[in-house]
């Protein structure tokens, strides 16, 4: 938690972090102040998610905030295992205990449940929950989706409206009018890219060879012509901001009509796009760039290993496609210098990719594979991206753009001191983003230098959406926003919208955004993105302790990728898995050097920091708590 550089006056806005020990933070709206504590007694009448209004206050030499009043309730649905109180019955919850309504006959003390807020807490009172739903006296892997969806507050389902209405719009595929009136690209050869297990494809990439260098086209699909502003689809899209991706399974923002059929672009079938046609020459420069509303066929669907092995191999079985693939790879190959020159900031941090069975039981863990298919289509939307961004920036109006804001010096002292730790002679004196990358770059040549991308990202601040264009520091971009996705992201519908009146392609019936609406959006997408983020973590650190449940005992190779007071944060390469090996399980006596962010045996100089290489066996697993405890082997 940074501290604050100036007083903060008045009351403020912002959301509550609970800890399950009983305090709490708020994390201000505005992004620029620190986040605050709020003491227990504070804490009591909060849950978390709950928007409040607050001023800070200092004591006892930390940030803390004085609390005015709760504004919005974050959650209506705890999740939790029932206990006896007395006579009656209690619910015991990440929030706090709450009385239990009634005297549902079925539930016993133990049993796990989900229930329904029906009285939030206050200063008086704890509260007051209905069961809802049952789930037993223990829980299992396949309880994992609803506790998500009740611990995140997630939309699974959508109304017999909403539903009917999605039916309703889907015909207008067959509008005559509409095709006549759009750019015919069906013999363009458009192909989308993505991973084996895709259902909805919102981006379709075409490349063609020019004498100044290549025309990039990128057709994504128009959901904004489905979807309009103010409809009941419009409606449920923005209260959920975007689509939720757990393994094996996915929330989506928009009904599956739209998502997995009118709006995405399968191959061999006509569909409604908003296409950006790019001219960029063989240095890398953007020489120009045009928007319109298309009428597209794509001409396949790839996925990331048939692309990767047809560059890798030239395999035989995507020789049709050729031309366009070879004319994708040479202008991939340009943009990809043109970043580097940049200095943009690339993580080397692979996911873990949880496969399941049919009854949702994790079989296997691992890092997710990531080849330069993946880069090539990410460098397209990045272009994507930028042309629109600028397109909205130069119309002098409030637009809707990707930001990320450089890091603070805190943040960067401590980048420093990992840098002196490791062994390597570069320091970042002025906050750029070429003096991050050259120290990303040097990473890969020391011992245990991987570990310095999970540092570098600590220190970065997150990403948000605002109606200014304040630039993006990862990418190096002045201009950046989200205009790829907006089958599963919000902020890409809006920005369609705005992006069709500025080419004059809005209907007359389309209705305006006002600046103050779009920052009001664009900051509930922002804190939806987090929470959506949160539950993806959520499910898939509940499934790797399922798996991890099998190696109880057994022994592993791990490397330290965070070192903190109490232990050593440490992670499993082979499966993407990290775990927590407390200081008292280390054979002999270790001090903790917060400065170097090391644990230094005394007597003598070994020393355990981030990057070390230590074997370790799994101890103890905590599925609910989501956490893996190591011991030294």
């Amino acid at each position: 938690m940074s501290r604050p550089k100036h007083k903060h006056k008045g009351n403020l806005l912002g959301t509550v972090q609970k800890n399950p020990r009983g305090f709490a933070f708020v994390i201000p709206d505005d992004t620029s102040r620190p986040d605050a504590y709020i003491d227990r007694k504070q804490a009591r009448r909060l849950m978390n998610k709950d928007r409040i209004r607050f001023r800070y206050e200092k004591r006892a030499g930390r940030v803390s905030a004085l609390v005015d009043k709760v504004v919005e309730r974050g959650q209506s649905v705890v999740l939790g295992q029932v206990e006896r109180f007395g006579s009656s019955l209690s619910l015991n919850t990440s929030d706090g205990d709450f009385p239990i309504s009634g005297n549902p006959k079925k539930i016993h003390p133990g049993d796990w449940v989900s229930a329904r807020v029906v009285q939030y807490p206050d200063n008086r009172h704890a509260g007051k929950v209905e069961v809802e739903e049952y789930f037993g006296d223990r829980l299992r892997p396949t309880h994992d989706y609803r506790i998500a969806i009740n611990r995140y507050s997630l939309s699974e389902s959508f109304s017999r409206a909403e539903l009917a209405e999605s039916e309703f719009v889907a015909e207008q595929m067959d509008d005559p009018e509409e095709r006549r009136h759009r750019k015919d690209l069906r013999d363009l050869p458009l192909v989308t890219i993505d991973g084996e297990d895709a259902k909805d494809f919102d981006d379709a990439v075409a490349v063609t060879s020019e004498d100044f260098g290549f025309r990039l086209y990128v057709a994504i699909a128009d959901v904004s012509f489905f979807v309009k502003t103010g409809s009941l689809l419009d409606k449920a899209a923005l209260q959920r901001g975007t689509s939720v991706y757990f393994p094996g399974r996915c929330l989506p923002m928009l009904p599956e009509v739209l998502s997995n059929n009118v709006c995405s672009l399968r191959p061999g079938e006509e569909r409604f796009a908003l296409t950006a046609e790019i001219d960029i020459d063989r240095r890398g420069e953007f020489l120009r760039s045009d928007f319109y509303s298309s009428l597209i066929q794509t001409h396949a669907r790839l996925t990331y290993n048939q692309v990767h092995g047809y560059w890798k191999e030239k395999k035989k079985d995507l020789e049709g496609l050729k031309r366009p693939l070879d004319n994708m790879i040479g202008l991939f190959r340009i943009l990809r210098q043109s970043r580097q020159a940049r200095g943009v900031l690339d993580f080397d941090l692979p996911e873990c990719k949880v496969e399941l069975d049919s009854d949702g039981i994790p079989t296997h863990c691992a890092p997710a594979a990531r080849h330069k298919s993946h880069q090539l289509i990410e460098e397209f939307m990045i272009a994507a991206n930028r042309v629109v961004a600028r397109k909205l920036r130069e119309s002098k109006k409030a637009g809707m753009y990707r930001v990320h804001e450089p890091p603070d010096r805190e943040g960067v002292d401590e980048v420093n001191q990992m840098l002196r730790n490791l062994g390597i002679g570069e320091s970042i004196h002025k906050i750029t983003p070429k003096a991050f990358a050259k120290v990303l770059e040097h990473s890969h040549n020391v011992p245990g230098g991987h570990t310095l991308h999970t540092v570098i990202l600590r220190a970065q601040k997150q990403a948000r959406y605002l109606p200014d264009p304040l630039g993006h520091f990862g990418l190096a971009l002045r201009d950046y926003t989200h205009f790829t996705s907006p089958i599963r992201r919000y902020p890409d519908l809006i920005v369609h919208r705005l992006l069709k009146r500025l080419i004059g392609e809005a209907k007359s019936t389309d209705k305006k955004y006002e600046e103050g609406q779009l920052m009001n959006i664009a900051r509930d997408c922002s804190n939806q993105e987090r929470n959506a983020m949160e539950a993806e973590r959520f499910v898939v650190r509940r499934k790797q302790c399922w798996y991890m449940q099998q190696h109880l005992g057994d022994r592993f190779h791990a490397v330290v990728s965070w070192v903190a007071a109490e232990g050593l944060y440490m992670e499993i390469p082979e499966l993407a898995v990290e775990g927590f090996l407390p200081v008292e399980t280390l054979r002999g006596f270790y001090e903790y050097d917060s400065r170097k962010l090391a644990f230094v045996k005394r007597p003598g100089k070994e020393r355990l920091g981030v990057g070390t290489k230590l074997d370790v066996i799994v101890d103890e697993i905590s599925v609910e708590q989501g956490k893996i405890w190591f011991s030294q082997a």
